[in-house]
């Protein structure tokens, strides 16, 4: 489920709507998404599925609607394969991937998912990466307000091999890339600008 409140600033508090959202059993509803480009869409991504559900709210009904339901992972994988054979694990029992978090860029025109076990990757639904380590549990989208610096980074805290990489997303090209930097750390979870 995904239950959806409203803020009664008055109050302090939240007061329950009608508007959750029942997912199908199983899937594992994990990370929420949404743009002001897209003010009356919901992406919910689920961590056991690995699926993105899109709703769109309806304001006659008050209530979200299912709008398209689609796998977090991109066919296809851009760049080599992983110098690293523990970045390529098998797939799990279920035989796929785990979702982990959803972000989208600021002109809400790219959404990025990261998976783990399974193929640990980014995916842009254009095109996909290797994360550039183990169980990529979050990451963050990093944008240049200078529209002479189109290109858009990512960072990813790859939770089991201790490690934040960095990934260069090319608006022109529509490619993702793992660059070439790294930094230790213990079991990272999240990504936080500050």
């Amino acid at each position: 489920m995904v239950y959806v409140y409203e803020l009664d600033r008055k109050a302090h508090k939240l007061q329950e709507t009608n508007r959750s959202i029942r997912l199908p059993d199983g899937s594992g509803p994990r990370h929420l998404a949404f743009s002001d480009k897209h003010p009356d869409m919901l992406f919910v991504l689920t961590e056991m599925a690995n699926t993105i559900f899109t709703y769109r709210f309806d304001p006659e009904s008050d209530k979200y609607i299912l709008e398209q339901q689609i796998s977090a992972v991109c066919d296809g994988a851009s760049g080599a394969s992983p110098s690293d054979p523990a970045l390529m694990q098998p797939p799990t029992a279920d035989n796929g991937s785990i979702g982990c978090a959803i972000r989208f860029t600021k002109d809400g025109k790219y959404l990025f998912v990261s998976s783990r076990l399974g193929y640990q990757s980014i995916s842009a639904f254009r095109c996909r990466c290797l994360c550039g380590g183990i169980t990529p549990r979050d990451f963050n989208v990093f944008e240049s307000d200078d529209p002479e610096d189109p290109d858009i980074h990512l960072l990813v805290a790859n939770q089991d091999s201790d490690l934040v990489t960095a990934l260069r997303f090319d608006r022109r090209a529509e490619k993702l890339s793992l660059l070439d930097m790294k930094m230790q750390a213990v079991k990272p979870t999240c990504i936080l600008p500050i």
